[in-house]
């Protein structure tokens, strides 16, 4: 299938203009020139951006994100971040989850940071920043004891939501 094949799969059952919803959805993610390509033939950060064209094809009032951010590169996270929040500047409330602090926290009004299935944090991002926990967590120390090469602390991560 092509992408505008796999995009029109979210379009909403009884909307008359399928192509207009699928063509919407592809220019808001700014991947119009990958219309006609075979789906297979996409890397996987293109397929991740696919995906979400495909729920915001429905033009949902409400679209529950799951990890949109896999597979990208933080450049690819980071355009992902902006076409999200011209979806929901444009009126689509979003609930994300993904371990792309660096997403969460530029896109998220509200966020809920979960570490072992425990809440350790909720609030603005500004708050969440600052928050010890997550800081151990998720974002690293100064110091970078205890941390990867990435400084994060890597295995103790579960979901951050928003």
């Amino acid at each position: 299938m092509t992408v505008a094949e796999n995009v029109s799969v979210g379009v909403a059952r009884g909307d008359r203009d399928v192509a207009g919803s699928v063509s919407r959805a592809l220019r808001l993610l700014e991947i119009s020139d990958l219309t006609d390509v075979v789906a297979a033939d996409l890397s996987q950060g293109q397929r991740q951006l696919v995906s979400v064209a495909r729920v915001l094809a429905g033009r949902p009032a409400v679209a529950l994100l799951d990890e949109p951010a896999a597979g990208l590169d933080s450049t690819e996270s980071r355009w992902l971040g902006e076409r999200l929040r011209a979806a929901a500047n444009g009126g689509v409330t979003m609930l994300l989850i993904d371990h792309d602090m660096d997403l969460v926290l530029r896109l998220c009004d509200r966020v809920v940071v979960l570490d072992l299935g425990e809440v350790i944090a909720r609030g603005p991002p500004d708050l969440i920043r600052s928050e010890a926990r997550v800081i151990q967590a998720y974002l690293g120390t100064s110091d970078h004891s205890g941390s990867d090469e990435n400084g994060t602390a890597g295995d103790n991560q579960e979901e951050v939501r928003s």
